[in-house]
């Protein structure tokens, strides 16, 4: 499958640099970030390295929380409700932070959404 690395442009990855595509990334982040079994962890890296390959040519530039993303609704297909919810991405979108009053405390919102997301996964626990 390390050919295939190849078909993707190089990722713009959480420290902001630009780096070449490892799909074995993927794959770790899902094991060390979730509850998945190393066998639904690759199910999930293969599809979404389907996907990203399939898309790749259509963007200019791929970036880590872009993988995110589609590993999130990969894993949503799939049933793993809780390994989703483990996996997401804190925060707020662009529009909202550009919108945001200048008395509005992120770092406030960033943790009530966590405990949130803490709290639905407790319950799927259950």
């Amino acid at each position: 499958m390390v050919e295939f690395d190849s078909l993707v442009p190089e990722i713009i990855d959480n420290s902001l640099s630009k780096k070449k595509f490892d799909h074995h990334k993927i794959y770790e982040s899902l094991l060390r970030e979730t509850s998945l079994l190393p066998e639904q962890a690759k199910l999930i890296t293969l599809e979404c390295l389907r996907t990203i390959i399939d898309i790749a040519h259509k963007i200019k530039t791929i970036t880590a929380p872009l993988i995110r993303e589609i590993i999130n609704v990969k894993l949503l297909q799939y049933g793993f409700e809780k390994a989703r919810l483990e996996y997401t991405r804190i925060g707020l979108p662009v529009f909202d932070i550009t919108n945001l009053p200048s008395t509005y405390n992120i770092t406030t919102h960033v943790l009530e959404e966590y405990k949130e997301v803490i709290k639905m996964i407790r319950e799927l626990e259950k």
